[in-house]
């Protein structure tokens, strides 16, 4: 398990190629690998890859996400929409 999650630090770490601040509650759009919260923040939605609603998947709903916190997809997904209702992320593109 170790492994695995030093293996998929290391892919995210290489394969970046951008990034978007995402603040507000308008949905924003895009192929999003991971994001970052900037900010405290509480999540509203997320769409994958495959148009599958999986905040709840992320363990995300109704909860605080501290500054800091790294929210990543699963490998070979991407996150296409990110709601957020209050903070801010950064999002990074794969």
């Amino acid at each position: 398990m170790a492994e695995e999650i030093l293996s998929r630090s290391i892919d995210f770490q290489g394969g970046l190629t951008g990034c978007r601040m995402i603040a507000g509650t308008i949905a924003v759009t895009g192929a999003f690998q991971a994001f970052i919260v900037n900010a405290d923040c509480e999540v509203d939605q997320v769409i994958d890859n495959k148009g599958i609603d999986i905040t709840a998947d992320l363990g995300v709903v109704g909860q605080t996400i501290r500054q800091g916190m790294l929210i990543s997809a699963a490998k070979d997904h991407y996150f296409t929409s990110i709601r957020l209702v209050s903070g801010s992320v950064i999002a990074y593109f794969p």
